[in-house]
C-alpha cells in the first residue's frame, strides 16, 4: 500500500469554507429573491378572476338518493362507486377556448354533452392501475355551439373521505383559467420547489464538503427534502397539465413512503455515538410497510391514495424519534459530548424539528376533522396544509442556517486547531530534549567512553537519530510512516537501555508498518511505560510494543508491567463527567520526569492523533500489574481531516 505524505495547509480549505460560505447564502438569496418577484405574479394572475365566472348555481343533481336543484360545492352521502350527476345549460359561449374547470377529489369523472361523452377522467391512456385515481384538475373543452346544450358531468365515488364532495366549477378562457389557478396555488408550490432546491444544495455541498464522505448525514437529509418537497409539488393543488395525473401521484406517493426510512437513517448517521439498534429497527420496519403497501396497491385490495395515512404516521413515529434524539443532545446527557458550536447547531435544529412537528400535526389534525366533520364550510383547508409545507421549509432553511454556521466556525476552528498542533508540537519536541535528559545522556556517554568505547559509541549514533528526530519534527505536521515512528522508539530505547541496563526490557512485534501516524505520537507513550511504569518498580520490568491490523483498523499497543495507574484515577479518566483539560493534568505522560510537561503530554498527544489521523487512544490499567495503552488508528484517518466544521455529535 502506497500511502502518500499530505499537506495540512490551512489556505485552500479556508478558501473552500469561505467559498461554500458564499454560495450557500448566495442560492438562498437567489430563491428569496425570486420568491419576492414573483409575489406580483400572485396579484397579476388573479387579475384574470374577473373574467372568470364560477358555475355555483343552476345545477340539477341526481343520485341513488337525491333528485334536485342544487347550489356548488355541494356534499353528497355516496357509497364507494356509487355516482352523482349534475346537469346545467351551457351559458354562452364567447371564444373557441371557453373551457369548464373542476376539480375531482380522488372520484373518476365523466362530461357528456347532450348525451355524448367529451370528457373522462382518468382517460385510458393515463390510467395506470384501478388503484390509483388521485386528485387533479380537469378541462373540459366547451364547443363554440354548445351554448343552451345540456351538458352532464358524473362524479364516481371514490374512496371516503373525498368521494362525496363536489366543488364549483369554474367557467371562461382556458388561458385565464390557467393564469388564475397559478397565481392562486403560487405560494405552496413554490414552497415545495424551494424544499427541493435546499435538498439538492444540501447533497451538492455534503458531497464536495465531507471528509472520505464523513458528513453522510446531510448528504442523507437532503434526499429528505427532495422527497417531502416532490410530495408537496402534488399537494400544492398547483395545475401541471403536461404531466399525467396518475403517474405524478404515483411518483409523489412513491417519495413519500422513502420519506420515515430517510429520517430514520438521518437519525442513525446524526447521531452515531448513540444506540443504533433502534433506528436500524425503524428502518427496516418501514422497508417492510413500504413493501406491504405497495403490495396491497399491485394486488388491487386498497387504492393508493387510501394508504396515505399510514405512511403519515410512520413518517411521524421517525420524526418523533428524531426530535428525542435532538432533545437529549441539546438538553440531556449527550451535550457533554458537544463543543459550544455543536450544541449550538444541535439546538437550533432541536427547535426547528420542533416547529416542524407543531405545524404537521396542525395540518394532519385538521384534515382529519374535516374528515368526520365533512362540509362544505371545512373543506377549505388548502391554507392550514400550508402551514405544514412552511414548518417544513422552516426546518429545511435551519440546516442552511447551520450549514452556515458551521462553516463560519470552521474557518476559525481551523486556524484553533492548527495554533494548537503548532503549540503541541513544539511543547513536546521541547519536553523530549529537556536540558536535565540531555544532560544525563552525555554523562552516561562521558562514563562510557572510558570503561565501554563501543557501547559509548552506539549510544552516541541513537543519540545523534533522536535529536535529529525531534528537530526534524519541529514544524513537521504531517503524517509519517509508523516505520520511522518505530525507528524514533529504537533509538530513544536504546539511551534508556544503557541508563537502566537490566531493570529494563523491550520487546517489540511489529506486524504492520505502512501506515500513517503523527510524528512524536507513539514514542511519549513508550517513555511513559518506561518512567512512569516499569521503572518505578526496584526490580524494573518489561514494555511491550505491538503493531498489527484488526479488521480495517491499525492497531498499534504500548503495554508495560510496571505499578500501574490509581484506581481512582483510572475512575477518574473513564468517567462520563470528566473534563477533558482536569484529565490531562493528571496523567503523566511524557516529559522526561517534569512536572510541568507532564500535565500537558496526554493533551498534546490525544489531539494530534485525533486532528492529523483520526485517530483515538484507550487506556486500560491495574493498579500493581501494569498498563495497556492502545492507538486505534481508522483508515478514514489516513487523510488529515484537520479543518472538518462538520457538527458530528
Amino acid at each position: 500500500m502506497d500511502i502518500k505524505k499530505f499537506s495540512l495547509s490551512k489556505r485552500p480549505e479556508k478558501f473552500r469554507d469561505i467559498l461554500i460560505v458564499l454560495v450557500v447564502f448566495s442560492a438562498a438569496l437567489l430563491a428569496f429573491l425570486f420568491l419576492i418577484s414573483n409575489l406580483n405574479l400572485v396579484d397579476t394572475n388573479l387579475a384574470y378572476r374577473q373574467d372568470i365566472d364560477t358555475l355555483s348555481s343552476g345545477w340539477h343533481a341526481k343520485s341513488d338518493t337525491l333528485d334536485e336543484d342544487v347550489s356548488l360545492p355541494l356534499w353528497v352521502d355516496l357509497e364507494e362507486e356509487e355516482s352523482v350527476t349534475l346537469t346545467i345549460f351551457v351559458p354562452p359561449v364567447d371564444t373557441p377556448y371557453d373551457t369548464i374547470v373542476t376539480k375531482n377529489y380522488h372520484q373518476r369523472l365523466f362530461a357528456y354533452l347532450d348525451g355524448k361523452k367529451i370528457y373522462e377522467f382518468p382517460k385510458e391512456s393515463e390510467r395506470m392501475s384501478e388503484s390509483i385515481i388521485t386528485n387533479d384538475w380537469n378541462m373540459i373543452r366547451i364547443p363554440k355551439d354548445a351554448e343552451g346544450k345540456e351538458l352532464t358531468i358524473e362524479y364516481r365515488a371514490g374512496i371516503a373521505p373525498y368521494h362525496g364532495y363536489i366543488g364549483a366549477p369554474m367557467y371562461g378562457e382556458d388561458n385565464a383559467i390557467i393564469s388564475y389557478l397559478k397565481g392562486a396555488y403560487f405560494v405552496p408550490y413554490a414552497l415545495s420547489l424551494g424544499l427541493i432546491i435546499i435538498g439538492v444544495l444540501l447533497i451538492v455541498i455534503a458531497t464536495v464538503y465531507a471528509r472520505n464522505f464523513s458528513d453522510k448525514h446531510s448528504f442523507v437529509l437532503g434526499f429528505v427534502f427532495i422527497s417531502t418537497g416532490i410530495w408537496f409539488t402534488d399537494r400544492s393543488q398547483m395545475p401541471m397539465f403536461m404531466v399525467g395525473s396518475n403517474m405524478k401521484f404515483f411518483v409523489a406517493f412513491s417519495t413519500l413512503t422513502l420519506v420515515s426510512v430517510l429520517v430514520a437513517l438521518y437519525a442513525g448517521e446524526r447521531f452515531k455515538r448513540h444506540s443504533q439498534l433502534f433506528p436500524n429497527l425503524l428502518i427496516y420496519g418501514f422497508i417492510i410497510l413500504d413493501a406491504v403497501l405497495f403490495g396491497l396497491v399491485a394486488a388491487g385490495k386498497a387504492p393508493l391514495h387510501a394508504l396515505v395515512p399510514y405512511v403519515y404516521l410512520s413518517i411521524l413515529v421517525s420524526c418523533l424519534y428524531l426530535v428525542y434524539l435532538l432533545w437529549y443532545h441539546s438538553f440531556g446527557k449527550g451535550r457533554r459530548v458537544l463543543n459550544r458550536v455543536q450544541l449550538n447547531a444541535v439546538r437550533l435544529e432541536f427547535i426547528a424539528a420542533l416547529i416542524t412537528i407543531a405545524g404537521s400535526a396542525l395540518s394532519i389534525l385538521w384534515d382529519a376533522m374535516i374528515s368526520n366533520n365533512w362540509n362544505t364550510t371545512h373543506r377549505e383547508w388548502s391554507g392550514v396544509g400550508n402551514i405544514q409545507m412552511g414548518s417544513v421549509v422552516i426546518f429545511a432553511f435551519a440546516h442552511l442556517v447551520i450549514l452556515l454556521y458551521n462553516s463560519y466556525y470552521g474557518v476559525l476552528e481551523n486556524e484553533s486547531i492548527q495554533k494548537q498542533l503548532h503549540d503541541s508540537q513544539l511543547q513536546l519536541m521541547m519536553s523530549q530534549i529537556q536540558p536535565h535528559f540531555m544532560f544525563n545522556t552525555l554523562s552516561s556517554i562521558r562514563t562510557l567512553i572510558k570503561v565501554d568505547a563501543d557501547t559509548a559509541y552506539n549510544m552516541i549514533f541513537d543519540f545523534s537519530k533522536y535529536l535529529r528526530a525531534n528537530v526534524d519534527n519541529l514544524t513537521n505536521l504531517d503524517g509519517i510512516q509508523f516505520a520511522e515512528e518505530v525507528s524514533h522508539i529504537q533509538s530513544y530505547v536504546g539511551i534508556e537501555k544503557v541508563r537502566f541496563g537490566d531493570r529494563l526490557a523491550v520487546e517489540y512485534d511489529i506486524k504492520e508498518t505502512d501506515f500513517i501516524v503523527p510524528p512524536l505520537s507513539i514514542q511519549p507513550l513508550v517513555e511513559n511505560a518506561i518512567k512512569h511504569g516499569v521503572c518505578k518498580r526496584a526490580e524494573g520490568g518489561t514494555v511491550w510494543l505491538r503493531s498489527y491490523k484488526e479488521g480495517e483498523n491499525y492497531i498499534v499497543e504500548v503495554q508495560d508491567d510496571g505499578v500501574g495507574i490509581p484506581e481512582e484515577r483510572m475512575a477518574f479518566i473513564k468517567g462520563d463527567d470528566m473534563d477533558m483539560d482536569d484529565t490531562f493534568s493528571n496523567i503523566h505522560l511524557s516529559g522526561n520526569g517534569s512536572e510541568v510537561h507532564q500535565s500537558t503530554g496526554m493533551r498534546n498527544i490525544t489531539l494530534r492523533l485525533k486532528e492529523i489521523c483520526n485517530a483515538s487512544l484507550e487506556i486500560s490499567s491495574e493498579e500493581g500489574k501494569g498498563t495497556l495503552m492502545r492507538v486505534i488508528f481508522p483508515p478514514s484517518g489516513q487523510v488529515s481531516k484537520v479543518g472538518s466544521s462538520e457538527a458530528e455529535s
